[in-house]
């Protein structure tokens, strides 16, 4: 219970109402789930770990609630980037932490934010219970995730009181930053007349490898009028302090990495882009608009899932040395890859650039021709683009790239935002361009080998922007040979692509300025 005198009386009585309230939802699930015969199939030790978990939802279900209610001293606003940091000095004095003492060696990690979305609440709880759907809404954070074990559907099938327990890899798209591995239990609670809760909260403590722990993170989801609802998004995560890179202890520390702004910009950017697949405002039949999206999205995912080595993706490091490229090999196994390897090469760098005025560089038709021709010796022609959002620096678009021998179309997916930008591209053939144009269902066919580069803003400790972490990587067909026969000539020829796109990259900054 938060002390009495850093909360008003009336903030008080309403937490009081909260607890009463969770302790009435949970007594109603314990009567739902366990008041069965005793020829039920549920063992005891089923039941006894599922209590636990519920004992231990509630407790998480209080905190999220008391979180998403206060304001200072709890948490302290960053006005430059629109989000707060949790004060966890006062913290420590007004809660009980549900996981127990902090490891020794652990930073503890926190950050809220808040938006307002064209969906209702219901069908987010759906979407976040749905592993799929999960993934899908957060395409470049979620490198895998699966539901482990359902306890409950909730009471009547109605999502009020589901239990279940969760694995997943959530990623910032770089090889310098560690994924975070969690397992945790999800639990969704609806108040009478109030808002969804839908809170996580890690149950093996680092004992099964998953080294980041996530204290009670998750959502407040509160309707509003013509089908709106209000998210109050707090990330609340422990994680040793010897996996960060000493290059960007401060990106990672400043909750812009893995923070709940990050979460809520990603959760804005479905919504838009949802919009922008159904709306009649544009020259693109729907289906054309949904089989670039499921395609562009499929491209996102293996771009970022190579780069951080998720979703059970297996490698082998070919080579890496300190400011160098880091090659990885793999042997083709996705349907209509060419027999032979499959290259990835990452290189991530610090620039003085800002994140926002790069992105712009590197959207700008005229500068990326100049990149293009430095970096993959052609250059680029859009050929249809449509926006994801209202904000244009979001779409996705279908481009030709004229050479000397033949023109090669390509799809290409940018996104950006606060918390960072996402350009990724790759070539198409001819019959695959037009399958994409037609239906949504033949995009899984389609062979996506795709390069692209993420930009994520470094802060001082002033709070001000110092520059960015750039991250470019690419991935090749080597066909005819295998992962072990990768030799030094390829290893050079790698090297040279990566330094010619990077010298690309900063010829723009030197030119156009920072």
């Amino acid at each position: 219970m938060a002390r009495e005198e850093v909360q008003a009386p009336t903030e008080l009585d309403r937490l009081r109402q909260e607890n009463v309230w969770i302790k009435s939802e949970i007594s109603k699930l314990n009567r739902f789930m366990f008041g069965m015969p005793a020829s039920s199939p549920m063992s005891m030790d089923k039941i006894s770990q599922t209590e636990r978990y519920i004992e231990l939802a509630s407790s998480a279900v209080d905190e999220l609630l008391k979180l998403g209610m206060a304001n200072a001293p709890l948490w302290n606003r960053n006005v430059q980037r629109v989000t707060e940091n949790l004060n966890f000095v006062e913290y420590a004095r007004t809660f009980r932490p549900c996981l127990g003492t902090r490891p020794q060696g652990f930073v503890p990690e926190a950050t809220r934010a808040s938006c307002v979305i064209p969906m209702s609440s219901l069908t987010l709880v759906k979407a976040l219970l749905d592993a799929d759907k999960y993934r899908e809404m957060f395409t470049s954070m979620i490198g895998s995730c699966s539901t482990m074990e359902v306890f409950s559907n909730g009471i009547g099938g109605s999502r009020n009181g589901a239990l279940q327990l969760m694995k997943t890899e959530i990623q910032l798209p770089s090889n310098t930053v560690l994924v975070r591995s969690m397992k945790f239990i999800r639990f969704t609670v609806k108040r009478e007349g109030g808002p969804w809760v839908v809170v996580d909260l890690s149950v093996d403590n680092g004992l099964e490898g998953h080294l980041t722990r996530r204290c009670p993170s998750g959502c407040i989801l509160e309707d509003m009028p013509n089908g709106i609802t209000k998210v109050t998004w707090i990330e609340h995560t422990e994680y040793p302090n010897r996996l960060m890179h000493n290059k960007y202890v401060r990106l990672i520390r400043s909750g812009v990495a893995f923070g709940a702004q990050r979460w809520i910009n990603a959760l804005l950017r479905h919504c838009a882009c949802f919009r922008a697949i159904t709306s009649n405002n544009n020259n693109l039949f729907v289906s054309v608009r949904r089989s670039l999206k499921a395609l562009a999205q499929r491209m996102t995912s293996r771009f970022c899932d190579a780069i951080c080595l998720t979703d059970g993706q297996h490698w082998r490091l070919v080579s890496v040395a300190p400011g160098a490229s880091k090659i990885m090999a793999r042997n083709s196994i996705a349907v209509r890859e060419p027999a032979g390897a499959v290259l990835c090469v990452t290189h991530s760098y610090w620039t003085v650039a800002r994140h926002q005025h790069l992105f712009n560089l590197l959207m700008n038709n005229d500068l990326r021709h100049l990149l293009d021709m430095i970096a993959h010796r052609f250059a680029t022609r859009e050929y249809i683009c449509f926006a994801l959002s209202q904000d244009e620096a979001n779409s996705h678009c279908i481009s030709t790239f004229d050479s000397n021998e033949h023109p090669v179309t390509v799809l290409q997916e940018a996104t950006s935002d606060m918390t960072g930008s996402l350009i990724v591209y790759s070539a198409l053939s001819s019959r695959s361009a037009t399958a994409a144009m037609n239906e949504a269902s033949s995009t899984s066919q389609i062979t996506l080998f795709p390069a692209g580069l993420g930009i994520v803003p470094v802060y001082g400790e002033n709070g001000s922007e110092d520059g960015s972490m750039v991250t470019v990587g690419f991935n090749l067909s080597h066909p005819g040979q295998d992962m072990w026969s990768i030799d030094i000539h390829t290893v050079n020829t790698m090297n040279r692509l990566m330094d010619r796109i990077v010298r690309g990259i900063n010829t723009l900054i030197a030119q156009h300025g920072q």
